[in-house]
């Protein structure tokens, strides 16, 4: 059995006499909890685990029962020293004092995930068979409605979709109207993603950029997550784009200093991310271009990508796309 060991200075001289009551008390509760005397004013306490409660009303009334001021003293020291301890879980009512934030290993993980969720890969015939991209879109960049383009390709032949659409918080578009009515705006997106899905391959990704609007309270990434399930198609995982305040800069609180109804708005923006069919997509080892330390880093399920310039938060294309259009591909 593992202990924490935790060293007590007694207030008077722990003495012969004051073990033999020491003891004679520990004695109540196993070996969860012991102590060696080290000294004439120290003892070091072993604990495993302990009814803390039981452990006070038992010292009461062991108290109770001395006349000599020196043992009440020794009882009061052992209180005070087990008290002090801040660090512990609960488990039966009882403190645990070690080994409590070690990470519980799963056994027999692989067996267990596939008794909870049988269905990791979605398999249609037609979705298995790869058509190679037209050469006349291959290395090139295409401007053009993105639905009318997906729909001149083949079914897949796409590795990889990364989008940022437009949110519909009413910004200035050149060539789209941004405070659409939420159903066009998903039924827009939805067609789109459903051409998506015909072209990539099987075992493609899907990465998709959005951010809810906290003042509307539509919830779009769950939305769009939950359009993609029902269409068959993996979640992947789900990355947390930490912008540290870009899009709350200005004053809308809802109910100011009021819990009536105040916007919970977000620092960060959601990358959601699917596969298609599989959600393991092989390829060459040679075309690997992550790093070790980049691979640690980006699995950690969250980006941050700022710059500073004289103490403030400055954003540029350059910094923004390279997140999601340069370092996202590596990992994903």
């Amino acid at each position: 059995m593992n202990y924490k060991e935790v060293l007590l200075k007694t207030r008077t001289a722990f003495t012969p006499s004051n073990q033999k009551m020491m003891e004679a008390f520990f004695d109540r509760f196993d070996n969860h909890i012991y102590f060696e005397r080290r000294g004439e004013h120290e003892v070091c306490l072993f604990i495993n685990n302990l009814d803390w409660h039981a452990f006070k009303s038992e010292a009461i009334k062991l108290k109770a029962q001395r006349a000599e001021p020196r043992e009440i003293l020794i009882v009061d020291d052992f209180v005070e020293a087990l008290s002090k301890i801040g660090s512990y879980s609960i488990n039966n009512r009882k403190r645990v004092y070690v080994d409590f934030n070690k990470e519980r290993k799963v056994k027999n993980r692989k067996e267990k995930a596939l008794r909870r969720n049988p269905n990791t890969k979605v398999v249609n015939d037609t979705d298995i068979i790869e058509n190679r991209l037209p050469l006349a879109y291959e290395n090139k960049i295409i401007c053009g409605d993105s639905l009318q383009v997906l729909e001149k390709l083949p079914p897949n032949c796409v590795d990889l979709m990364i989008t940022s659409p437009p949110y519909n918080f009413g910004l200035a578009y050149e060539a789209n109207e941004d405070d659409k009515k939420w159903g066009d705006y998903f039924n827009q997106l939805f067609e789109i993603l459903r051409a998506t899905k015909r072209v990539l391959k099987y075992g493609g990704r899907m990465i998709i950029n959005v951010q809810p609007l906290f003042s509307d309270y539509i919830p779009t990434h769950h939305i769009l997550s939950k359009y993609l399930l029902d269409l068959g198609m993996l979640w992947k995982g789900e990355i947390m784009w930490e912008k540290n305040n870009y899009n709350c800069k200005y004053t809308a609180w809802g109910s100011w200093k009021s819990p009536s109804s105040p916007y919970l708005k977000y620092t960060w923006e959601f990358i959601e991310v699917f596969c298609k069919g599989d959600l393991k997509h092989p390829g060459k080892a040679e075309n690997i271009d992550i790093s070790a330390e980049e691979f640690k880093k980006m699995g950690g399920c969250q980006m941050v990508y700022r710059t500073r310039e004289k103490n403030e938060r400055i954003w540029t294309p350059g910094n923004v796309s390279r997140g999601i259009g340069c370092e996202m591909p590596k990992i994903i």
